[in-house]
Parts: C-alpha cells; structure tokens; sequence
C-alpha cells in the first residue's frame, strides 16, 4: 500500500512506515487542441476538471474549484476528455499512459506537474511490532538503490514536465 501522508491523518488506525516507496505525481492533461495552457492550479479556475473519485492527492488539489467532476475510473476520465466534455484529467502519468493506449488516444498531453508526494506504505495499528523490521528493509533497499529501481518500475519519473507546487 502506498498512501500520501495526509492519507494517514484521515485514517488513524494506520501508521506510515518510512522512507517513502516513492514519489506519486498528479499531472494536468488536455486535449492537444485545447488552445490553453495549464501551469499551475491557478490555471484550473473556469476550467472542467476530472478527478477519479476518492484520490486523496487531487481532491486536496482541486478543493475550491468549481466546476470538477469526480469519476470512478480513469478511463472514464479520459473518454471525457476525448468526447469534449472535461477541459483538463488529473491523473499519474503511469495511468495516462496506460488508459490512453487501451483506448486508442494520441491527442492527449501533459501540460505541468501540479503536485508531487512522497508517498508510505501504511500498516494497521495492531501490527505496529513489525514497524521496525519493515523500516529497516526498506532503508536498505534505499541505500541499496533496490527501492528506486522497484518504484521507477511502477511510477516513471515525469522530469520533462513544468513543476509547480
């Protein structure tokens, strides 16, 4: 399990266990034909903005905004996007990839990294004795580079986009 910090917060009967797995980034996508650009979130103002419903990371990010719709899955998301009736998708670039070759679009674009998180693997409170094996392992896979090369697998880093936060 990989879970944003805030995520603990909300659900005390978790504990984060560090260092993070990874960093997870929520990215700004549009259609290549949009005719505007998305910096930062300022830029989401007037805007329709989808969200898979229940994402901690961009619930937080889009709070205040006014026209945001919450889906279920990604894939519905990007149908949106595609059929003109969402402007801009927040979504990980894993799943960008993966959801816009399963249906087959090639118009759509990143635009700029809006947020990026550390994000924990979390452990039920009552198993809170193995905390510490488990954090070493995982100082040692960091210092080993192992964790890296495990997270690069799951979440390419999104270095050539405009990173905002």
């Amino acid at each position: 399990m990989a879970r944003i910090a805030p995520y603990f917060d909300a659900h005390p009967t978790l504990m984060r266990v560090g260092p993070p797995l990874m960093q997870v980034s929520l990215v700004a996508y549009v259609r290549s034909d949009a005719g505007f650009t998305v910096r930062n979130v300022a830029d989401l103002r007037g805007r329709r903005v989808g969200i898979v419903r229940g994402l901690l990371q961009s619930q937080r990010l889009v709070a205040g905004l006014d026209r945001v719709t919450e889906v279920t899955t990604a894939v519905q998301l990007y149908r949106m996007l595609a059929a003109g009736r969402l402007d801009v998708v927040l979504d990980a670039p894993m799943d960008q990839r993966r959801h816009t070759a399963q249906l087959g679009l090639r118009n759509v674009v990143a635009q700029a990294t809006l947020c990026e998180q550390p994000a924990y693997h979390g452990l039920h409170r009552r198993h809170a004795a193995l905390a510490p094996r488990l954090t070493a392992a995982l100082e040692a896979m960091q210092a080993s580079g192992e964790l890296a090369a495990l997270s690069a697998g799951v979440e390419p880093a999104s270095a050539p986009l405009l990173a905002t936060r």
